[in-house]
């Protein structure tokens, strides 16, 4: 594997979750994030569990409080990505990064490598941290997880490329400004990312295909066969295809409308969509008693 280039500082961030046990009944989550380009911690907090509302909210308060990044790598931990079938359409957070004019980079499974300096702080974290506490239970373990920031950016000293044995505070005493997150987001830009990007489906016994949450009714005549969804985002449209025919040209469902709207808004909706893309994906794996919603 090639040595990992080096962004420039602030250009590109890794998040991740990590977490404690207290005891046999309770946990510490957190939700770590590093730049990439000074190995400084640029975000941390923590909570009994995240879910994929919970994960979306905590990248909101990351963007709100430090800005927002060029770049954002992260994992395809089901809270980021959300679709149970894991395919390449765009999650709820996915968008949500998008409309904001950032880039996020999807790690393929099993490679922590392409993401190594949250793993290790989240080692860091672990083991020359929280393991010097004694943690008896929940309230004591979220007091201490903020003051890592400081040990990790101002005392301890990093090795690496990007510190050469200096703490991240001494190497990097000044780091560019990000741009703030805008008081309106066009809600549906993210579809321009994706313009003509074609998804794989199958078509079911019924007739329909599922994207995302939602069905989309094709053919019961082509039940059980493969065909090709093409996104069409000037006409905000899915067209399917099979054998290079045209099937049908589907409206694409859960948009939120041509007019911009106010950020606040935006990240209630889409809370809302990442709750929901949850709750259906747990009802399909699972039993209903099962659904921790």
């Amino acid at each position: 594997r090639e040595p990992i280039e080096l962004p420039a500082p602030n250009e590109e961030w890794e998040m991740d979750f990590g977490e404690i046990k207290i005891d046999n009944e309770t946990k510490l989550e957190f939700f770590l994030v590093i730049d990439r380009g000074t190995s400084r911690v640029v975000y941390l907090e923590g909570c009994m569990g995240y879910t994929a509302e919970t994960a979306l909210e905590a990248v909101a308060r990351l963007l709100i409080t430090c800005g927002r990044p060029p770049r954002l790598r992260f994992d395809r931990d089901p809270r980021f990505m959300g679709s149970w079938t894991m395919d390449s359409y765009p999650s709820s957070l996915v968008r949500f990064l998008r409309v904001l004019g950032i880039e996020p980079i999807v790690c393929p499974p099993r490679r922590p490598d392409l993401k190594p300096f949250v793993e290790r702080t989240i080692g860091t974290l672990k083991a020359e941290w929280l393991a010097r506490f004694s943690l008896n239970d929940y309230a004591k373990a979220i007091d201490v997880l903020p003051n890592f920031v400081f040990y990790h950016n101002a005392e301890r000293v990093h090795f690496g490329r990007a510190c050469n044995g200096k703490t991240p505070d001494n190497a990097f005493p000044e780091l560019p400004a990000l741009p703030q997150i805008p008081e309106q987001v066009d809600p549906d830009s993210w579809l321009w990312t994706g313009d003509q990007r074609v998804f794989r489906r199958r078509i079911t016994s019924n007739g329909t295909i599922q994207i995302d949450k939602y069905t989309y009714t094709v053919d019961h005549t082509r039940a059980k066969t493969n065909v090709l969804v093409y996104l069409d985002a000037p006409n905000r449209q899915f067209h399917v295809l099979q054998d290079g025919v045209l099937l049908r040209s589907l409206d694409i469902k859960g948009l939120h409308g041509p007019e911009p709207m106010t950020f606040q808004d935006y990240i209630t909706q889409m809370k809302q969509e990442a709750r929901s893309i949850a709750i259906h994906r747990w009802a399909m794996w699972f039993n209903p008693g099962d659904v921790p919603f």
